[in-house]
């Protein structure tokens, strides 16, 4: 699985790496945030894929549900990209920023909740790692394949607005630092999930791209 590509706002494009990576697979799933049609055109061009909108996928993307389900042998996969509503989306940004720390108010616990009769849900949205049960339910995400530079350590910090990610990103794991995907796989003992880190520098548009 995949998420939070961001091709046209922050990335110029897909990394060749995510397609090299996902070479044999059965089915690609994309979290949201994919920005670009053109990023589900590539990904289909190695496996079929079950993508959800996320909160930055406008225009010909606005067509894709906001969470689907999707079989993975006898098992079931819940996928939605997590956007809440603004009046807890602002709360939990400022709380994070005041804290230093990431303040999710519920996060996994409201996009499990979205689901009935799944083993596992797969979320995108924060830009971070989690396997854990949620009510019983395990909750994946790999993290996403954009990563903003201040968090990554890439730029110099400085000013008012540098200061709180430094803060912040002393409470991020190193993990959640680098670009990453997952990988689900159903068995004998259940679903296992693996998260791999892209080797591969990835460039950053400076400046968004303009939407056609």
């Amino acid at each position: 699985m995949v998420a939070d590509t961001h091709v046209g706002d922050h990335l110029p494009a897909l990394p060749a790496e995510v397609l090299e990576r996902f070479d044999g697979v059965d089915l690609i799933i994309h979290a949201g945030d994919v920005a670009q049609a053109r990023v589900l055109d590539e990904l289909r061009e190695v496996a079929p894929v079950a993508a959800v909108r996320g909160n930055h996928d406008r225009g010909a993307l606005r067509h894709l549900p906001l969470s689907v389900v999707v079989p993975a042998g006898p098992f079931r996969i819940g996928v939605t990209h997590g956007t809440r509503r603004r009046g807890i989306e602002l709360p939990s940004s400022l709380l994070s920023v005041a804290a230093g720390r990431p303040v999710l108010l519920g996060f996994a616990r409201q996009a499990v909740g979205r689901f009935t009769g799944v083993d596992m849900v797969v979320t995108g949205h924060l830009h971070l790692s989690f396997d854990h049960v949620v009510d019983g339910v395990r909750h994946f995400s790999p993290g996403a394949v954009f990563v903003n530079e201040m968090l990554a350590g890439r730029v110099p910090t400085h000013g008012p607005v540098p200061w709180a990610y430094r803060r912040y990103r002393k409470h991020i794991d190193d993990a959640d630092r680098l670009p990453a995907i997952g990988f689900v796989e159903a068995g004998p003992d259940g679903l296992t999930t693996r998260r791999v880190m892209l080797e591969r520098p990835i460039a950053v548009q400076r400046r968004p791209l303009r939407r056609r």
